[in-house]
């Protein structure tokens, strides 16, 4: 089957990207995403294309994540992939969020488009924006006190206790990380994400009242 459009402009993106300064940072490209290993955690970029496109015409986005291993496993109860870049990354922050002005921005692209241009141009977004992300989740120690702040960007309200505890235990503060699940369970009434709650806590070996 013929690539679409979008999946052409994403390939000459990637590429760019790498050539423009992603390489140079330490990303390894591996298909069309990128990632990188730094203290235990692995930095992702990666692309996303709208649902809704075809062959001619479609748009596209690029997402800045941070993840591990043993968030994927506790969080997700899955393994982790062997392309880092396509893995499921609890903190995710869409590229427009550093933009100006700060809105969802996809990249739209179509037969008439210079895919080249469109290319470079987003590459020298990507390769711009990106430290600014990054430079937050340099350890486990310093994602570990952003969220112990009170920041949590890239997460939801939800996800913050819990990508907290997981770190919390990885550094073996047992004791905290339960304490975080249990004001977790306790601020909601949606018996789905209590469960879940309980599930991450078990994954821990850790045992809520």
């Amino acid at each position: 089957m013929a690539s679409s459009v979008t999946q052409r402009a994403v390939q000459l993106t990637s590429k760019a990207a790498s050539e423009l300064g992603l390489k140079a940072a330490g990303f390894r490209r591996q298909g069309i995403h990128f990632h990188r290993q730094v203290d235990g955690l692995f930095h992702g970029v990666n692309f996303q294309s709208s649902r809704w496109g075809s062959v001619a015409s479609g748009k596209f986005t690029v997402n800045f994540c941070v993840s591990s291993p043993t968030l994927v496993a506790v969080l997700y109860g899955t393994k982790f992939p062997s392309n880092p870049g396509a893995a499921l990354f609890p903190i995710n922050q869409r590229i427009g969020d550093f933009m100006e002005p700060r809105r969802d921005h996809w990249w739209e692209v179509d037969e008439r488009a210079d895919a080249s241009e469109l290319a470079r141009e987003a590459a020298r977004s990507i390769v711009v924006l990106a430290p600014t992300f990054f430079a937050r989740f340099t350890s486990r120690a310093a994602t570990l006190a952003l969220l112990r702040s009170g920041k949590g960007p890239g997460l939801t309200a939800g996800q913050i206790p819990l990508v907290q505890a997981v770190l919390a235990a990885e550094f073996g503060e047992l004791e905290d990380a339960r304490r975080t699940l249990e004001e977790a369970r306790a601020s909601t009434d949606i018996a789905g994400f209590r469960a879940h709650v309980v599930e991450v806590a078990r994954r821990l070996g850790l045992e809520l009242p």
